[in-house]
């Protein structure tokens, strides 16, 4: 007999998680759907396909869907901050992503028109190149065709889905907390920021709660995913939040550290706000009043896939932890910031780079230091956050997959940690809570996450002392550093754009 499952999807940088679960919490099957083009990426601009989010669903869901399964529910969660332009049924051009930081130049407008600490007081976040107002204001100005022609926008790679799945094009209130376009304290649109950047407040989607059905699974849409017409479909949070539910940290003093294409610290408060001029961004939770306090790299398993790419070619993952392990600290400093940071500090022109090579120095030492920098940079996120951090943190994410990373970062980080069965599918994890809240299921299972059973990683003493010091000065270095960086970086795109052909063709 067949049993119902929610189909839960996490739109992702790289590719789409799909997870059935059952309303007794059992997962019963998972699959995935990558991007046959990735992200486009050109110096600091960032863009995908947003057909290609929804190709990727489709061929995910169908590859696990067998007759045993019942769908009676649709959930979604995914990547966040991201300008999709829409007119009618048409996309009017890739999507920029959250990592997109091409806007500085109108970022800077944006402050100078709302007025000193305007920005960052009304949306509770500091507020740069990567924020949805200056890409507009960007598109506004290089592309005012295309934005006249938009009659909708949406902020998210799971609202496009949605979008594509019921016709209802809303935000939820995490993805809106990250945009540079909500209004924190009113819980509503910032209009005026929307103003500044030149584009009409109307393209605004509407706010969406989690929790809550969105819409029926239309008829086209069901046929080329291969569910039944007209069973719901919940746009849950922004993948931040669907994480934390997912791994089970979830409740108000849970904290979580997520390794994927990107990544980042996160603790569930009670209402609390971060400075914004910390690094750390407050994000609204699924929870009425409660905030969700995270500090977001840009970069994390990033930075190891371009090592293994560069340094080692075409090797399977094994290969890079064999390399990495069986020794402690390297000595090295890695920056880990190759697309601008976002925390612990925040600055789109930040560049990477190692400090200490020496003659001496293998491939094997570069690959273990990358691991150690994304370490150092997560225990600065995390004691800006909550100094006096202690007991057990939770880690997911794919990047986890490696016991060599979590090793460093059990040392470097000085707490155990605890590793989620789950991994990569955490996010869907997530989607599927806030649908089962949505269909009333009333399973204990949910009340806390789909957490399965977990692998544990002790700090060991002697590397917690020797990486200590190591830590610190990473902690340092990079502020004495970021005006070298920026100028390299401004350098390069000037050394870039005079190697481009003019409009004869000619060099």
């Amino acid at each position: 007999m067949a049993r119902d499952v929610i189909v839960a999807a996490d739109i992702g940088t790289t590719g789409v998680k799909v997870t059935l679960v059952t309303a007794d919490g059992e997962v019963v099957a998972r699959g995935s759907g990558s991007y046959t083009t990735g992200s486009m990426i050109s110096g600091s601009h960032v863009e995908q396909h947003p057909e290609e989010w929804w190709e990727a669903t489709v061929a995910a869901v169908r590859s696990v869907l067998e007759d045993r399964h019942r769908p009676i529910a649709l959930a979604l969660t995914g990547q966040m901050q991201d300008v999709v332009l829409l007119r009618g049924d048409d996309v009017l051009r890739p999507a920029v992503l959250y990592s997109d930081t091409r806007a500085q130049t109108e970022a800077e407008s944006i402050h100078a028109r709302l007025g000193p600490g305007v920005w960052e007081r009304t949306t509770a976040n500091e507020q740069d190149a990567s924020s949805i107002p200056a890409k507009l204001l960007w598109l506004r100005l290089h592309e005012p065709d295309v934005v006249d022609q938009a009659d909708r926008l949406l902020l998210g790679a799971h609202s496009y889905v949605a979008w594509r799945a019921c016709g209802e094009a809303v935000c939820d209130p995490t993805t809106a907390s990250t945009t540079g376009l909500f209004d924190f304290e009113a819980g509503d649109w910032f209009a005026a920021a929307m103003e500044v950047a030149e584009t009409s407040p109307a393209l605004l989607p509407g706010l969406h709660e989690p929790y809550e059905t969105l819409g029926a699974l239309r008829v086209e849409a069901a046929a080329e995913l291969g569910c039944p017409a007209g069973i719901p479909v919940v746009h849950g949070p922004g993948d931040a939040s669907a994480t934390s539910l997912g791994a089970g940290t979830g409740a108000v003093g849970d904290s979580f550290v997520y390794l994927g294409t990107s990544g980042w610290v996160a603790t569930v408060t009670a209402g609390e706000r971060a400075d914004p001029g910390t690094g750390i961004f407050t994000l609204r939770h699924v929870e009425p009043g409660q905030t969700l306090k995270i500090g977001a790299m840009v970069s994390v398993g990033a930075n190891l896939a371009w090592a293994r790419q560069e340094l080692l070619g075409d090797v399977p993952w094994s290969r890079v932890d064999e390399l990495a392990a069986g020794h402690g600290p390297t000595g090295l400093i890695y920056l880990p910031y190759p697309a601008g940071e976002r925390s612990p500090f925040r600055d789109p022109s930040a560049r990477a780079g190692f400090l200490g090579i020496g003659s001496d120095t293998t491939q094997a030492d570069l690959i273990r230091a990358v691991m150690e920098g994304i370490a150092y940079s997560l225990r600065s996120i995390e004691r800006t956050m909550t100094p006096d951090a202690k007991g057990t943190l939770v880690v997911g994410g794919g990047g986890c997959r490696s016991d060599v990373w979590c090793e460093i970062l059990a040392a470097v980080l000085g707490r155990p940690l605890e590793r989620i069965g789950d991994l990569e599918d955490v996010g869907a994890l997530g989607a599927a809570v806030t649908a089962a809240r949505a269909l009333a299921w009333s399973s204990a299972d949910w009340k806390l996450g789909l957490r399965t059973p977990s692998d544990r990683f002790e700090p060991d003493p002697d590397e917690v002392a020797s990486y200590r010091p190591l830590a610190e000065l990473h902690a340092r270095v990079q502020p004495q550093i970021r005006d070298l960086t920026r100028d390299l970086h401004h350098i390069r795109q000037f050394l870039r754009e005079s190697d481009e052909p003019t409009d004869e063709g000619e060099p």
